[in-house]
């Protein structure tokens, strides 16, 4: 569940016209990084999902809590600020952590992240405009945990360490199926 105290406000100013009021958004959720082109904001938080049952004992400590490792994942909101006010448009959530802002990119309608799990699994994660997961590359350097990433067209470039430095150079031309 999301955190029940936690809120995201996006707000939005028109320079040009100091005048104007701000036009505020605000929705349920939490925050620690956000993604931005022209016309659209994408707000990276986390959350906690919700328990299915199953207990392997892996337990990390947030806030004081002890909560069940593969219980966390990443959200991603995506608002539309084009217009005169802030449109919260869609939500996915994932399994992994992004490392921050040059680990997510839009690029012709599709939104693409480079992501690792809390069991140093790595992947490159594609959505649609509706931010439906359609391609994903696993298996990246498991055992390593990303370090670097960016992307350039239809290239993304991952870097992961543990021993080494690998580099992977991803061809994104497809983004159904990411090679």
């Amino acid at each position: 569940e999301e955190n029940p105290e936690t809120y995201v406000n996006i707000g939005k100013i028109d320079l040009s016209d100091l005048e104007k009021s701000p036009v505020v958004s605000s929705y349920l959720g939490s925050v620690h990084d956000t993604y931005c082109t022209r016309d659209t904001l994408y707000v990276i938080g986390s959350k906690i999902k919700d328990n299915n049952g199953t207990d392997d004992g892996r337990f990390i400590g947030i806030g004081g809590v002890m909560i069940r490792a593969e219980d966390i994942c990443t959200t991603v909101t995506k608002a539309d600020i084009s217009g005169d006010k802030v449109d919260i448009k869609c939500r996915t959530e994932f399994g992994g952590s992004i490392l921050n802002d040059y680990s997510i990119d839009e690029y012709n309608n599709y939104l693409r992240v480079a992501v690792t799990t809390l069991d140093n699994e790595n992947s490159i994660l594609v959505f649609d405009e509706n931010l439906g997961k359609v391609g994903e590359l696993n298996g990246l350097a498991d055992g390593e945990q990303i370090k670097s990433a960016r992307f350039m067209g239809n290239t993304a470039y991952v870097v992961t360490f543990v021993q080494t430095d690998p580099l992977f150079v991803i061809d994104l031309t497809d983004p159904v199926k990411p090679e």
